[in-house]
């Protein structure tokens, strides 16, 4: 697993403005068989290193996705502000092993998820710049 997203994950499931909302129904890419919403998912998109004069990148900005899946627009909604305060700008530090210098929120979009077994889903992709030691 990318250190950007082990940071993100631990974040997550150690906010309790994110767990109060989704429990322990977080997520590494994709939700297991059977999740009951609401949920989060998160993925690593990308990464670049941090342009240095000297030699290699000790740093890179990695693009993390987090997904929210819930059975209502609002639902949706408040976990993406939790999952927001969680990450939006955290306090520098060591997060899982990973040392975490800043996340900034780039954006979010708002869906709805049809599937076959249920027509009601909501879905929020939000993305973060994580940079971090690599």
């Amino acid at each position: 697993m990318n250190k950007a997203i082990k940071a993100v994950d631990y974040i997550l499931r150690n906010t309790s403005g994110v767990t109060n909302l989704v429990s322990t129904n977080i997520f590494p890419v994709r939700a297991t068989q059977g999740a009951t919403y609401p949920y989060i998912t998160h993925q690593f998109l990308s990464n670049r290193p941090m342009s240095t004069h000297d030699g290699p990148s000790s740093f890179d900005f990695g693009t993390v996705q987090v997904n929210i899946y819930a059975t209502t627009a609002g639902e949706a909604q408040d976990i993406m502000e939790a999952v927001r305060t969680a990450l939006d700008r955290k306090v520098p530090g060591t997060y899982n092993g990973t040392a975490v210098a800043q996340i900034d929120y780039i954006g979010e979009s708002h869906l709805y998820e049809d599937e076959a077994d249920n027509d009601q889903v909501y879905y929020i992709a939000s993305e973060f710049d994580v940079n971090y030691h690599r």
